[in-house]
C-alpha cells in the first residue's frame, strides 16, 4: 500500500520492487509528455479534452481486473511453496529440482505479467 501524491491511499500487489518499477515508469511517461503554454479561457487544453474522452473499464477488463485480484495472491504463495521446497529440501533428485525449477519459472513469469496488466487495468479504473 502507498500514498499517492493526492493524499489517496492505494494498494499495489507484489513487493516492493514491483511497486518501484510502477513508480519509475510513471515518472518516465510524465517527463515524456511535452510541457504546454496554457490557452486562453475560450480554448480547451489537450488535457482537459482528454479527461472528458478518458476510456473506461468495459465488463470484460472488470471482471479480468478481479480475477487478477484474487489470482495473483494465490500465484505468490505457490511460489513460496515451490521456493521452501527447493531450499528446505536438498536431498531430492535431479529430476525433481528441474521440474520445481521449471514451476518456479513459470510462476514468476505468470505473476510479473499478471501484475503488469493488473497495474495497467487499476490505472484506467482509478482515472473513470
Amino acid at each position: 500500500m502507498a500514498f499517492e501524491p493526492t493524499g489517496e491511499l492505494r494498494h499495489y500487489p507484489g513487493n516492493y520492487a514491483v511497486y518501484l518499477e510502477y513508480q519509475q515508469k510513471q515518472a518516465a511517461v510524465i517527463e515524456a509528455e511535452p510541457t504546454k503554454a496554457p490557452k486562453s479561457n475560450g480554448e480547451r487544453s489537450a488535457s482537459q479534452t482528454s479527461r472528458s474522452q478518458q476510456r473506461r473499464l468495459s465488463f470484460k477488463e472488470k471482471r479480468e481486473l478481479e480475477q487478477l485480484e484474487l489470482q495473483i495472491p494465490v500465484w505468490e504463495a505457490e511460489k513460496a511453496e515451490i521456493e521452501a521446497k527447493l531450499y528446505q529440501d536438498n536431498s531430492g533428485s535431479f529430476s525433481q529440482l528441474q521440474t520445481l525449477s521449471e514451476q518456479l519459472a513459470e510462476l514468476e513469469t505468470r505473476i510479473e505479467v499478471g501484475t503488469e496488466r493488473w497495474l495497467e487495468l487499476s490505472e484506467v479504473a482509478s482515472s473513470a
